[in-house]
């Protein structure tokens, strides 16, 4: 089994659990859209899912693309804790600056970082690719013919212990992307479960027009954390991740997470013993997740393409009733249709949304003191 864990004990407010539904969506007329700000990439293990954030505060879903072997097994390799960088005896700091030297000289070179780097910005542009063609067809459908050019995109990927900031940074350099800061101070997201938050339109101010007003209430969130147990089953991994949640932007610690890319729905066997098996590594890694907490979470995020399958969520009303004692039988609707799914795409795309919206408005600001 891939996976990793580190876990430190929290303390909570609260013993009762909440499933977090997800907002949903009616995509409104196309003539108040206004202008796509930003574009959020849900880079899952096997195929990444995006949506567009308009001028006028709406999210719509864009495209699914599916990843190629090489992408897979990119993935799987990040999700692999042995492979995750340690610089700590003399042996690892010599290995860590050879490959730091060697980085170094692939980018000099021109080329990717590394060859999962390569591997990775040759699909984001594969995807960015997708949206603009839809984008165009979007605009052609409503009179405005022309290529669309997407510069802003925010991705988010699940919690991968190898996967570091420095190789999402170099495979947005290599792309030709500028990884723009989520709150203007520098600062970048890109765990799946802060985009789901923000999707749920949990974490995040309602005034994101203007970023001062918009920190003052987020501040709420800031003083008010919440411990929230995120369960991930999709088509080529299962996740599970038990973390502090602030406001969205922030950087809220991982107490714990485990992540697995044999338990993905396309593994789930068809035979009654095997499938029972399955399940049974399920709850295992939620186990070994959610055990960090002396009390129930905060709150529960069911999330992933197959978060709706009720076999699925027994399986978790289960797991929880034996370590919590806590019944969520009539309180999953974040396991209904598609909610959970798109929540991650939908909180990228808001994120980056509004960084845009928030880096023009500081532009227009040094212009007019220019003058």
């Amino acid at each position: 089994m891939r996976l990793t864990s580190s876990v430190s004990l929290l303390p909570l407010a609260l013993v009762a659990g909440t499933v977090i539904p997800a907002r949903p969506f009616s995509p409104p007329p196309d003539e108040v859209l206004g202008e796509v700000l930003g574009v959020g990439i849900h880079f899952t293990t096997s195929y990444a899912i995006a949506a567009a954030r308009y001028e006028r505060g709406f999210v719509e879903h864009l495209v699914r693309v599916s990843g190629s072997d090489e992408y897979i097994e990119a993935m799987a390799r990040w999700a692999d804790a042995d492979n995750k960088r340690s610089c700590e005896t003399k042996r690892e700091k010599m290995q860590c600056a050879t490959t730091r030297a060697s980085r170094r000289a692939n980018k000099l070179a021109g080329q990717p970082a590394t060859r999962d780097v390569g591997i990775l910005a040759a699909f984001l542009n594969e995807v960015k690719a997708e949206v603009e063609t839809k984008l165009e067809v979007a605009a052609e459908s409503r009179g405005h013919s022309g290529a669309v050019h997407i510069t802003n995109i925010l991705p988010v990927f699940p919690i991968l212990p190898a996967l570091e900031e420095e190789d999402i940074q170099d495979v947005m350099d290599y792309a030709g992307f500028n990884w723009q800061s989520v709150d203007g101070k520098g600062s970048h997201v890109f765990h799946e479960t802060n985009a789901a938050y923000g999707g749920l339109n949990l974490g995040m101010c309602a005034s994101w027009k203007d970023q001062q007003v918009c920190a003052h209430q987020e501040e709420r969130y800031r003083s008010s954390p919440s411990d929230v147990l995120f369960l991930n089953l999709d088509a080529g991994s299962f996740s599970a991740a038990l973390q502090r949640m602030t406001a969205t932007t922030a950087s809220n610690a991982v107490s714990a997470s485990a992540i697995d890319v044999t338990l993905g729905w396309e593994s789930l066997p068809v035979h009654e013993i095997a499938r029972a098996k399955f399940w049974a590594k399920v709850q295992e890694l939620i186990v070994g997740v959610a055990v960090a907490l002396e009390r129930a979470p905060d709150e529960i995020v069911l999330m992933g393409e197959w978060a709706k399958d009720a076999e699925f969520q027994e399986v978790v009303r289960n797991t929880l009733w034996e370590l919590f004692d806590l019944d969520v039988k009539g309180s999953m609707a974040g396991g209904r249709g598609e909610e959970g799914w798109l929540a991650p795409m939908r909180g990228a795309a808001e994120m980056a949304g509004r960084a845009e919206w928030w880096s023009r408005q500081v532009g227009t600001t040094e212009e007019l003191l220019e003058l």
